[in-house]
């Protein structure tokens, strides 16, 4: 399965970031150097970057199967990662997988699914914000 990552990200973009905030988060995305920026940003400003009407906030206690189920996807359906953590950071990778292993190593990170209408951003450890976005539009 071919999965085009750079059209998946400009999807995401469109989608979830404010428009103020888009031009950035495209620069940020693009380049591998970059990256971890565009997460620590979302991470101390989500308001200002993420799109608050296609978001709402998860209990923090919420479980990975929960989390899957709000998502509407299946653990085994396959998403892209983009974290400060490097080992799954700009990865296509099962949901659930994902989730334990951002939510284990406590580095906060955002997933997206393949269509790019569905979204899953959890800050950093110590007290996580979890969150869902959805958009009903292609």
């Amino acid at each position: 399965m071919d999965i085009d990552i750079q059209g998946l990200i400009k999807s995401f973009i469109n989608r979830f970031i404010v428009d103020e905030s888009k031009e950035m988060a495209m620069v940020e995305l693009k380049y591998p150097e970059k990256r971890k920026l565009f997460v620590k940003s979302l991470i101390d400003n989500k308001d200002g970057i993420l799109d608050r009407r296609l978001i709402k906030p998860l209990n923090a206690r919420i479980k990975v199967q929960e989390v899957i189920e709000e998502l509407k996807l299946n653990k085994t359906d396959l998403c892209y990662v983009i974290s400060v953590y490097s080992k799954i950071d700009d990865k296509v990778i099962q949901i659930d997988f994902a989730l334990n292993t951002i939510q284990q190593q406590g580095v906060g990170g955002l997933i997206v699914n393949l269509s790019a209408t569905r979204i899953y951003f959890e800050t950093a450890s110590g007290s996580p914000e979890k969150f869902i976005g959805e958009v009903l539009k292609n």
